[in-house]
């Protein structure tokens, strides 16, 4: 999204990270090699270069349209949140679960922003209010997605698929694929793009 003047830019009042799972049929998509020869749906374009690169094909599949085509064999896999994947019923259609609790290589970013303009508007009790009551927001939706993570793991073994965990040795394949795909094509939007995956790349997580 483009915005006519600096003024306009959003401000973000609170920013969640929520995990991403991948649920898969008869087989596991652990490791990249994992995916060759698979029907995925990735969630995402960025996504989908990655799963190319690993040799699968990739699927745009609503996420309401998942059960019927993994219950058909139309989709192998699909990458989606942990709410997604519990409250569409998946683990009914599904033999295995690759989680994100721990670690994971796709994350979906859920900000809460409004006009700049309002907001440098608005006095500064009120904006104090606003970016405390976002950083409550912000852990609040942290804890939630963390504790998703785990659910969407209990309820898959219950249903009797097989539950994968990923270590920093997978988590590091698939971001060597991901620097040769998504992250590439994101740096030759802009120069700002450019710089924020330069400093993006820079952070180490433990």
């Amino acid at each position: 999204m483009r915005y006519p003047a600096k003024k306009l830019l959003p401000t973000p009042l609170s920013t969640s990270l929520h995990h991403s799972q991948n649920a898969c049929g008869n087989v596991s998509i652990v490791n990249p090699q994992d995916a060759k020869g698979l029907k995925v749906r990735g969630g995402s374009r960025e996504m989908d270069m990655m799963l190319q690169a690993a040799g699968a094909t990739t699927l745009s599949t609503p996420s309401n349209e998942l059960y019927v085509a993994m219950q058909t064999g139309a989709c192998d896999a699909a990458i989606t949140s942990s709410t997604s994947l519990i409250s569409f019923r998946l683990e009914e259609v599904t033999k295995s679960l690759t989680t994100g609790r721990g670690k994971s290589y796709w994350f979906m970013l859920v900000p809460l922003i409004m006009s700049k303009q309002i907001f440098d508007a608005m006095p500064k009790s009120q904006r104090d209010i606003m970016m405390e009551l976002g950083a409550e927001l912000e852990q609040f939706g942290i804890k939630e997605a963390m504790a998703d993570d785990q659910k969407v793991a209990e309820v898959y073994a219950k249903k009797g698929a097989k539950v994968f965990d990923l270590d920093e040795a997978v988590v590091d394949r698939w971001r060597a694929i991901a620097r040769d795909t998504a992250w590439k094509d994101y740096a030759k939007k802009t120069a700002l793009s450019a710089e924020l995956i330069k400093l993006a790349d820079q952070v180490q997580v433990s």
